[in-house]
């Protein structure tokens, strides 16, 4: 199976959802990457079967983690920037592989 896009977690920036780790960063332009697009594409393959009696199976997936990360250069910059205008923030989503 194979999805050429990827679909991350959505954070709240705003409201009462908003979680405390992001409070900081309120103010801050966050940019977030296209995920339509292959770099951002999930595949997987499970493959089953039997052997004198015995189930057997396998399975592989690749894709992204849904939780997103903030670019630690840009939070501290952000952070250290005592005024506007502040620099943006680049998020992005970890790769992942399970087997």
């Amino acid at each position: 199976v194979y999805l050429p896009w990827f679909e991350g977690d959505r954070i709240a920036r705003t409201g009462l959802w908003v979680p405390t780790q992001l409070k900081p960063f309120a103010a801050a332009t966050i940019n977030t990457p296209s995920t339509t697009g292959l770099d951002y594409g999930q595949a997987g393959l499970r493959i089953t079967g039997g052997l004198q009696g015995i189930d057997l199976g396998a399975q592989y997936f690749y894709g992204r983690l849904t939780t997103p990360f903030m670019d630690t250069m840009d939070a501290f910059i952000f952070l250290s920037t005592p005024t506007a205008p502040f620099p943006p923030i680049d998020i992005g989503y970890n790769p992942y592989h399970q087997v």
